[in-house]
């Protein structure tokens, strides 16, 4: 894990609340409007999660996810507040880009999404879908940043103004579970552990 970093990653928050809590290790990502040459790529493997309440759609996530739906609504930051609560880093562990939609339904049950979610963001624009393996660490502090109009967008990567330090993070799950969960994911989509 690198001692600081100055990139963020936009994550729904209600997302980066069931992640935070050790639901998942996985997340599926299409992209913004605002991607560089117009679709999204894994462009960083650690980053910072920047939590988002734009686009946030109760039919788009699984039942368990919900309540982090309906709570994240109520946060200063879900009406507009200049200040954005940075609290958890991620290293990715696995990222592919997935062009089979049977493939990615296969998947459900380790990521929030429903999958009337999947095959709409594997439809978008051109077919396919990022599984992005995160391995997600709990800040031992809220890192509170000024909102900025740049960070503004359908954009999924953030550089912020300064860099955050890492120190102390410690692990969301025991590195059994995260294991565990990932090889489930790399058998599903026939990737062999460098």
């Amino acid at each position: 894990m690198k001692p600081e970093n100055n990139m963020a990653y936009k994550e729904w928050a209600s997302v980066e609340e069931a992640l935070a809590r050790g639901m998942f290790a996985m997340s599926l990502r299409k992209g913004g409007i605002h991607e560089k040459r117009g679709e999204f790529t894994v462009e960083q493997r650690e980053y910072f999660l920047f939590p988002t309440h734009v686009h946030q759609r109760e039919t788009d996530l699984v039942p368990e996810v919900l309540p982090f739906l309906e709570a994240t609504k109520k946060e200063p930051a879900a009406e507009g507040a200049d200040k954005i609560p940075i609290r958890h880093y991620a290293v990715v562990e696995e990222a592919v880009f997935v062009e089979d939609l049977k493939l990615a339904h296969a998947l459900a049950g380790l990521h929030p999404f429903t999958p009337a979610a999947v095959d709409m963001r594997f439809n978008y624009k051109k077919p396919g879908i990022w599984a992005i393996v995160e391995r997600l660490y709990r800040l031992p502090q809220t890192l509170v940043i000024d909102d900025n109009r740049l960070y503004a967008g359908c954009r999924s990567w953030v550089p912020l103004e300064k860099p955050l330090e890492t120190a102390g993070a410690k692990p969301v799950l025991e590195e059994s579970v995260f294991e565990d969960r990932a090889r489930k994911i790399r058998e599903i989509l026939g990737i062999k552990k460098g």
